[in-house]
């Protein structure tokens, strides 16, 4: 990122950290989540909801992919999107198909520190929905 490690070079660091899980760990986990070094998860709860019923049904549908988190409201733009303060989980699922599609054609060049409204949108691509 032209940004480097600022806070305005999340946008291109998220992208790279979503690539790194895909090309690395894809896998090796059913389930990944992105969060700041200043979040509390907690990881039985977490685990709980990814092993329920509905998850599991949510999951078996096709060209439905799992991306959950905190949901927030855009003052500008009113669109909701999963606010990246609290993270958010994506599928095995969720991210391979995140990075064989938006991730290669959905704003590409975008830096700035709306990770999580980038990542969001571009997530519509293949969700309309959370």
């Amino acid at each position: 990122s032209r940004a480097g490690f600022s806070y305005r070079g999340m946008t291109q660091r998220t992208r790279t950290i979503l690539a790194y899980l895909y090309d690395n760990f894809l896998d090796d986990f059913d389930f990944f989540h992105i969060g700041g070094d200043d979040i509390y998860v907690i990881v039985e709860n977490l685990k709980e909801f990814l092993a329920s019923d509905a998850i599991k049904e949510y999951e078996k549908v096709p060209n439905q992919y799992l991306f959950a988190g905190f949901v927030l409201n855009h003052r500008f733009s009113k669109r909701d999107y999963l606010g990246g303060g609290s993270g958010y989980t994506m599928s095995r699922k969720m991210l391979k198909a995140y990075v064989e599609g938006p991730l290669e054609t959905c704003n590409v060049y975008t830096e700035g520190s709306a990770e999580d409204l980038i990542v969001s949108t571009c997530a519509e691509e293949l969700n309309k929905k959370y």
